[in-house]
């Protein structure tokens, strides 16, 4: 082929490509577009201002009867030789058909059935508030209770309580392992 022919071509291409390109801009085909300048946002809802009244602290709810995890918390000196851990045996826990049970239940007078571990019980208060700070700084939940026996008063230092069985049964084995005392499972009664 040519060199002639070759620009012919080429240039009919050429032609052809512009033709393609911008003759449809030069015929309107298609007729005219339309732009849709309306909303379909629906009008700002009018809110009214409503005014409420603050509420008040009632004033007859009566005290509670027993503060049963109040940690007092006061510096007490304790001479070694008066510790004593050895814990006075509380009454036995009656095993249940169902003790194998591991999730929360009701007792019978409507409240979470709990459990709690009786670590000692004293006869001095500061031995039995010295035991209790011990296990608070080891992270328990402990309180101390008193208790009226023949030979006076006991205060007897408590852990939990846990609702979970389990849950104080692993405390039980982590304070024996750490302080090397016996603790009793106990039912908790409020």
């Amino acid at each position: 082929m040519n060199t002639e022919l070759r620009q012919r071509i080429v240039g009919a291409l050429v032609l052809v490509a512009l033709g393609v390109v911008f003759l449809p801009m030069l015929l309107d085909l298609g007729g005219s577009y339309e732009i849709d300048t309306s909303s379909r946002i629906p009008p700002a809802p009018t809110i009214e201002p409503v005014q409420i009244t603050r509420a008040k602290n009632p004033t007859t709810i009566p005290p509670a009867k027993e503060q049963i995890f109040a940690l007092e918390r006061e510096a007490v000196e304790i001479k070694p030789e008066t510790v004593e851990t050895k814990p006075e045996a509380p009454p036995p826990v009656k095993p249940s058909a169902d003790s194998g049970v591991k999730e929360p239940r009701l007792s019978e007078k409507g409240l979470p059935e709990a459990w709690v571990l009786q670590v000692g019980s004293f006869k001095d208060q500061a031995n039995a508030k010295e035991l209790n700070e011990r296990l608070i700084k080891a992270g328990f939940q402990a309180f101390v209770r008193t208790a009226s026996v023949d030979t006076g008063q006991n205060y007897r230092v408590f852990v939990g309580p846990k609702v979970l069985k389990d849950k104080i049964l692993a405390d039980q084995r982590a304070i024996e392992k750490k302080f090397a005392i016996k603790s009793w499972l106990v039912k908790f009664e409020p």
